[in-house]
C-alpha cells in the first residue's frame, strides 16, 4: 500500500513539474527546420488591433499563446514569445490578442488550500519569418 501511494505521489509530482513551460499552446505551421535567429537579431511585435494587416513577404511559423503559469506578467509573456519566435527562427510576432485574465495560483498549506487570485496577462500571436530574397 505504501509503494502504491509513493508511486502516485512520484507520478503526481512528476506531472507537476514537467507541466512548466513557456508556452501555453504553440502549434506549428509545418515542420520545416529554420535557422535560429542569433542574439543580435530582433524579434519585431505588431499589435494586430492598431494594425490589422499582415506584412507582406512573410510565412507563417507558428501560432502560440503565452502560459498563465509561467509568464504572468506583460514583460514575461512577451519575452517567451520573442524566445519562442527566435528559437523557431521567426522575426516578427503579430500579436492577434492581449488580454488580462484571472488565475488562482493558489498552494497547499497542510490540508489547507490557500487561494491565491492574480491578474496574468495573455498573449496570443502569429509567428512569422519574413522570406528571404530566394524564397519569394
Amino acid at each position: 500500500m505504501k509503494k502504491a501511494i509513493l508511486l502516485l505521489a512520484a507520478l503526481i509530482a512528476f506531472a507537476l513539474f514537467t507541466a512548466c513551460s513557456s508556452t501555453e499552446f504553440l502549434v506549428l505551421n509545418d515542420h520545416k527546420k529554420r535557422t535560429p535567429l542569433d542574439t543580435i537579431s530582433q524579434v519585431r511585435f505588431i499589435y494586430a488591433p492598431a494594425t490589422p494587416v499582415i506584412p507582406e513577404n512573410v510565412e507563417l511559423v507558428g501560432v502560440m499563446m503565452s502560459n498563465t503559469g509561467t509568464d504572468c506578467s506583460a514583460e514575461e509573456a512577451v519575452g517567451a514569445i520573442a524566445k519562442t519566435a527566435k528559437d523557431l527562427g521567426a522575426d516578427l510576432v503579430f500579436v492577434k490578442e492581449f488580454k488580462d485574465v484571472l488565475v488562482d495560483k493558489g498552494y497547499y498549506n497542510g490540508t489547507t488550500y490557500m487561494s491565491n487570485i492574480v491578474h496574468c496577462q495573455v498573449l496570443t500571436a502569429d509567428l512569422l519569418a519574413t522570406k528571404k530574397e530566394d524564397e519569394k
